[in-house]
């Protein structure tokens, strides 16, 4: 017989506390909501820190800089397409490019499919640095989201084609950070994807 009312609550508060991703998860959350802290310069180097939104380089170049010689955290091989991980700050290849040696049997998926999956719980918020755009992930399916870096009159470049300086617009940053702590990421993605004439293939990222 199944628990009802306040005793399946219980029940299930007390099997997440025991589930390891929904503790790191509930732990992110926390430190989203403490007060900012200035991002290490060794941040991107592949470890475990939660990055906190608001705290991403000022501008562009900053960015860039910290990628460059980088490798990706399975590969260890500079990416092809990097995406930087809104959440714990690690870099990973892009979409089919990761170079890591899989295992037999393993699923065909997306180095940011798998890496929301192991840093939270399957919803994943990334930056992909050579197009200019967010990556929001659930699951497998995936939807972009316009950059958090603008120019000086409030534009994008997308695809970085028009090389002007890029500066991180703090009120895209908020929205983001907004969209984590409420749980929307899902909801948008499919919000995303059903106003759109073209889909990111499942698994792809």
């Amino acid at each position: 017989m199944r628990p009802s009312g306040a005793g399946a609550c219980v029940a299930t508060a007390r099997a997440a506390l025991r589930c390891e991703a929904a503790l790191q998860l509930l732990e992110r959350w926390a430190a989203a909501c403490a007060p900012p802290v200035p991002l290490p310069r060794t941040l991107l180097g592949g470890g475990p820190t939660t990055l906190q939104l608001n705290v991403m380089p000022s501008d562009f170049s900053a960015l860039t800089a910290q990628l460059h010689g980088r490798g990706c955290m399975y590969c260890g091989c500079s990416p092809l397409e990097p995406a930087v991980c809104l959440l714990c700050g690690a870099l990973l290849c892009a979409g089919p490019n990761c170079r890591r040696k899989r295992a037999e049997g393993e699923p065909k998926e997306g180095e940011c499919t798998r890496h929301a999956r192991a840093c939270g719980a399957g919803t994943g918020m990334l930056y992909l640095a050579h197009q200019g755009m967010v990556l929001l992930v659930d699951g497998s399916r995936a939807a972009y989201q316009p950059s958090l870096y603008l120019d000086a009159h409030g534009e994008e470049d997308k695809g970085l084609r028009r090389g002007k300086p890029l500066f991180l617009s703090k009120r895209r940053v908020a929205a983001l950070l907004r969209m984590w702590l409420t749980h929307a990421v899902p909801l948008e993605v499919a919000r995303a994807r059903a106003s759109s004439s073209s889909v990111i293939r499942a698994n792809f990222y």
